[in-house]
């Protein structure tokens, strides 16, 4: 997301008495709680506040953002009014100050980014294509299981293009061995309740997150034993422009989005290059991220399977889009293929709204 400044704030607003209060996110999590409540806590009443989510659209109100804001507001007797939010979550329901994010941009600003990676999109060629590609990037208990899941299947792994990706500063930790990721715990996402069964296959998982093997090439571009693509920032023009050069090597893709849970639609460069690619999709994000997709013009995939999915969020979203994702791997190629020309009209149609869409900006002056 772009950082504003306080005179930027102050042109969204139209007053000059604004202080900026930067909120630090992981994904979902709230990062840096107390320094965040000391800073807005500070701020002179006299002045109007802006939460500047630095710089993911988080649930304001399942992160606990929210009830710690109305909880200052109500022991200082600051006005509710005087609060503002700069969020690239486009959920309205999410917070009831104004988001001045929309002042600025009438669609997310990664949208606009797109510009950057418009490249020519290759046809499936490749006589050994795979049915499905995932790349995974920052590190989340749900990606690192459908790696596992998808790896643990002998005839599965040989239908997916795998790609484990290396974060710029890797983790010191496991997300689920970090007490504050709830979202994350290995129970709720492996809940088994022999408690043997539980110990083995939690450490199977646990060894196979902890020893992904990758290989460093000349010093700037990682590879790894899936597959050739070349690792970095999630928002490098040059890995995306990568990915979606891939993309003649396989027919479908398994998209999880950095918001994954509470009342959030913040659609990431994981998204949005996906459509670049012109790729058919399933999204593992929060509830309702499709329906939002809709409304915001794009069509999705319903006429190929089932996306019931969309009504649920966390492990129960996750097995449905596995069943998904296994169902179309065990389809004979020339059904596969049927089902990817069938998709054609909507990628290039999601592709070109894109483009559209990208366009779209108000500027501040």
């Amino acid at each position: 997301m772009i950082d504003f400044n306080t005179t930027q704030m102050a042109q969204l607003i139209g007053q000059s008495n604004v202080t900026v209060v930067y909120l630090w996110a992981d994904g979902d999590y709230w990062l840096r709680q107390q320094e965040f409540c000391d800073a807005f806590r500070a701020v002179p009443l006299t002045q109007n506040v802006v939460i500047h989510v630095q710089f993911e659209g988080l649930s304001l109100a399942l992160s606990g953002v929210r009830p710690a804001v109305e909880k200052i507001i109500q022991e200082t007797g600051r006005l509710p009014e005087s609060v503002f939010i700069f969020s690239p979550n486009a959920n309205t329901y999410d917070s009831p100050w104004t988001n001045l994010f929309w002042r600025q941009f009438k669609v997310s600003d990664e949208f606009i980014r797109s510009r950057d990676y418009q490249t020519d999109v290759s046809k499936v060629l490749d006589p050994d294509w795979y049915s499905w590609a995932l790349f995974v990037g920052r590190r989340t208990t749900p990606r690192l299981l459908a790696l596992y899941d998808i790896w643990q299947d002998s005839e599965l792994r040989q239908k997916c293009l795998l790609s484990k990706m290396i974060e710029p500063v890797p983790p010191l930790l496991q997300p689920f061995d970090r007490p504050y990721m709830h979202f994350d715990q290995l129970d709720d996402w492996m809940p088994i309740k022999n408690p043997i069964e539980k110990m083995l296959t939690h450490k199977n998982f646990r060894s196979f997150c902890a020893n992904i093997p990758v290989d460093s090439v000349d010093g700037s571009k990682i590879t790894d034993q899936y597959t050739d693509v070349p690792s970095g920032d999630n928002r490098n023009v040059k890995l995306t422009t990568n990915l979606i050069n891939l993309s003649g090597k396989y027919l479908f893709e398994i998209t999880f989005e950095t918001m994954t849970r509470g009342q959030t639609f913040t659609p990431s460069e994981k998204t949005i290059r996906t459509i670049m690619a012109e790729k058919p999709m399933v999204v593992y994000a929060p509830q309702h991220f499709l329906k939002h997709m809709q409304l915001l013009g794009f069509k999705t995939f319903g006429d190929l399977w089932d996306e019931s999915y969309d009504e649920f969020e966390g492990p129960d979203k996750y097995q449905r889009i596995m069943k998904i994702i296994k169902n179309i791997a065990n389809m004979s190629s020339s059904d596969q293929l049927e089902l990817y020309n069938n998709s054609r009209h909507i990628c290039s149609y999601n592709k070109q709204h894109l483009i559209a869409l990208s366009e779209q900006r108000v500027n501040v002056h």
